[in-house]
């Protein structure tokens, strides 16, 4: 998705995101402590210089969450980077 945006806008787009996680709404449980209140996660807004400094972001975060690993961060910005070159080369050209 990134590789998308920049390929319109450029990669020197400045801008600030805030996940469902961090908006200052979410809730945790404190877990064994059942008769202790939610506690409210805090409002935390990332800001980024660039959209390829928020796509090494969000790749490295799946490496350390341990959802993934680091090959599969490298090789799948790699891959993604290629099929959108592919798509907006071959199927989709800008105008």
């Amino acid at each position: 998705m990134i590789q998308s945006l920049t390929s319109v806008f450029g990669n020197s787009v400045r801008f600030t995101f805030v996940s469902d996680e961090y908006n200052g709404l979410g809730v945790d449980l404190k877990l064994g402590e059942a008769d202790t209140p939610e506690s409210i996660r805090p409002f935390v807004p990332v800001r980024y210089r660039s959209l390829l400094e928020a796509q090494q972001e969000n790749g490295r975060s799946r490496v350390f969450n341990g959802v993934h690993w680091e090959p599969d961060d490298t090789e799948g910005q790699r891959l993604g980077t290629q099929i959108v070159n592919f798509t907006l080369t071959q199927k989709f050209k800008l105008r």
